[in-house]
């Protein structure tokens, strides 16, 4: 029994539908989440960590059973792309079978036309021929040949089409699955909810002096905190700022100016790849005793809550050195694009480079957040930073030694006030730590 051309279809149409769909699965958990309202809710130091626990273990729980979810799901759908992809493989093979079948026959039935008008014609002369015979002892054979292989078709079919409808059961039954998925857009915002804490209660206000005392953090706050408790050596510190959920390392300059300074960036050999995606700029690379970038999450723990100082140190192949400093500086977190929110005012002796940039979020090689309109200004640059349209500095761009050839201009790691871009410096380094005026008010505020 030969097959319709509409059964054909059918089948394409529903193994393209079950491989979108398959696809489509595979994307929810990766995709990007969308971007929530930021949350601007200050919370007590005791309150914060019961909720760190709290929103470790839902997010564990939560990771476990998207993952369960997602293991089932493409193990089910593996399986159904598999029987779709045999069964079409049969349907293939059955159409060429039965187009030979068709010209057989076809053939066949031109033969007994012959046949049957040379019989004609022998009865006329009443001849009977040996030949003639032979012929249709043939025609006898190849038509018992025809039948069984439409036998064997006709049961090729009925397999083909039980497969089928237990694989419309089955999809139907992962369609119903599907229906209770969370969305992409709804995971997301739960993870951010949980993340920033609007999952759960408002804090009460109202707490005791000895409760306020036993929630201050253990780790020191940043480095200005280190130095006020009596160091006076630059190196590696554990700190911990008021809003981050755990401590991290960094390198403290006690000497510089009056010393307190947190490092940011550090770069002088161009050991360290600076080329890197947002993953790597958001948690920090390198060496923090060497070449390195601190990471967005970091900066922001430090600058988000707290208005610092920025002092930017450059120094030439030719050993001059220059700097820059500006009274303040803040940047936004990552559902802002970790925007530099705050420049103060400039003073030093390097060229103000960075105002152009204020404003701007920051961008990697794969994530373009800036405002040209011809391309990824950090590809084109070789770099990561608040790009506009695109710079007038470029900390984080590729490492060279001094005067870069034209195809690399505005690639290396410059500053557009202290040699341009057609000069890469040697070395740069970033540093924060908070304003005065800032931490007097901040303990004023935990004093209250």
């Amino acid at each position: 029994m030969p097959i319709s051309s509409k059964h054909v279809l059918f089948f394409k149409v529903l193994v393209f539908v079950v491989q979108v769909s398959y696809g489509q699965l595979r994307r929810v958990k990766h995709d990007e989440p969308a971007a929530p309202e930021q949350h601007s809710a200050r919370h007590s130091g005791m309150w914060n960590g019961s909720r760190v626990g709290l929103r470790r273990a839902c997010d564990a729980e939560l990771e476990y059973r998207l993952t369960r979810l997602e293991v089932q799901v493409a193990e089910k759908t593996d399986r159904l792309v598999n029987e779709l992809k045999d069964g079409n493989h049969k349907l293939q093979a059955i159409e060429l079978q039965e187009e030979e079948i068709r010209n057989a026959i076809e053939g066949l039935r031109s033969e007994m036309n012959n046949a049957g008008g040379q019989v004609w014609q022998d009865e006329q002369r009443d001849a009977p021929s040996d030949k003639l015979a032979a012929r249709i002892a043939n025609l006898e054979i190849s038509i018992k040949v025809v039948l069984a292989a439409l036998r064997s078709l006709t049961g090729d079919v009925a397999g083909i089409r039980r497969n089928i409808s237990a694989i419309l059961a089955a999809t139907g039954a992962l369609h119903d699955e599907m229906t209770d998925l969370p969305t992409k857009r709804f995971i997301s915002q739960a993870l951010l909810d949980i993340r920033h804490g609007t999952y759960y209660p408002p804090v009460s206000h109202q707490m005791t002096a000895s409760q306020q005392e036993s929630c201050q953090p253990v780790n020191p706050t940043d480095c200005m905190d280190i130095r006020n408790k009596g160091t006076s050596s630059s190196g590696i510190y554990t700190i911990q700022p008021g809003y981050s959920s755990k401590p991290f390392m960094v390198f403290c300059d006690m000497e510089m100016n009056d010393g307190g300074w947190t490092v940011i960036q550090s770069r002088f050999n161009g050991s360290q790849d600076f080329f890197l995606g947002w993953a790597d700029y958001k948690t920090g690379f390198g060496n923090i005793g060497k070449e390195f970038w601190l990471g967005l999450d970091h900066i922001y723990e430090l600058t988000g809550h707290l208005v610092n100082e920025l002092l930017i140190e450059l120094e030439d192949f030719e050993g001059e050195k220059r700097y820059a400093q500006y009274s303040a500086f803040s940047i936004g977190p990552e559902n802002e694009g970790f925007p530099l929110k705050v420049l103060g005012q400039y003073r030093g002796n390097a060229g103000d480079s960075l105002e152009y940039h204020a404003g701007q979020r920051f961008s990697t090689k794969d994530m373009d957040h800036d405002v040209w309109p011809e391309g990824s200004c950090a590809r084109a640059h070789g770099g990561a930073w608040w790009y506009k349209s695109c710079d007038s500095s470029n900390l984080n761009g590729l490492y060279f030694t001094g005067e870069v050839p034209d195809n690399f201009i505005y690639k290396g790691m410059y500053w557009g006030t202290f040699r341009g871009p057609e000069y890469s410096l040697k070395k740069s380094r970033v540093l924060i730590r908070p304003r005065k005026d800032a931490r007097s008010s901040a303990t004023r505020e935990r004093g209250t």
